[in-house]
Parts: structure tokens; sequence; C-alpha cells
């Protein structure tokens, strides 16, 4: 049987790795705050369009879980993409 207190033996998995090797996670989902920077627009922006109120352009696709309310960064990426002129969306 193993001993070692850095190997989980159930799962065979090395648990000795320090917080400070491991990449950093990145968010998939970005809270309104977060997407109104990363699309350049205002937090009121998105909350304009989630409302269904027109916006110009329509706001990107959101989720809600709740209360939380969560942007994909793939739809954002899709979004901006549709925004481009001359772009193939």
């Amino acid at each position: 049987m193993n001993t070692d207190a850095s190997t989980d033996t159930a799962e065979g998995l090395d648990t000795s790795v320090e917080p400070s090797e491991v990449a950093p996670l990145v968010a998939r989902g970005l809270r309104p705050r977060d997407a109104a920077k990363y699309i350049g627009h205002s937090e009121a922006y998105l909350k304009k369009a989630r409302a269904g109120k027109k916006t110009d352009p329509p706001g990107p696709e959101f989720k809600r879980n709740g209360r939380r309310i969560t942007y994909l960064r793939e739809n954002l990426d899709e979004w901006l993409d549709r925004l481009q002129p001359g772009k193939a969306a």
C-alpha cells in the first residue's frame, strides 16, 4: 500500500503540484461587468439588451441561472465578428 501523502491512492492522482505550477484557469463565462469590458460596451447596454429593449446593435446571447447572468466567451466573440463590416459570418 502506498503511504505517500502526496498521491491519492484511490485515484492515482499526484496532488503534490504547487499552485504556482498550474496554469491559471480562464473563465468560459463572464459576468455582465466583465462581458461589457470585453466587448467595449457599457454594462447598462447589456442590461438594456437583456430586457428586450431595442439596442443598436442587438446585444449578445446570454445565459441565466436563477438571478445570475453569464455571457459565454464564444458567444461574445461571434457577436463581435458579426459587427465587423466585410467579415464573413
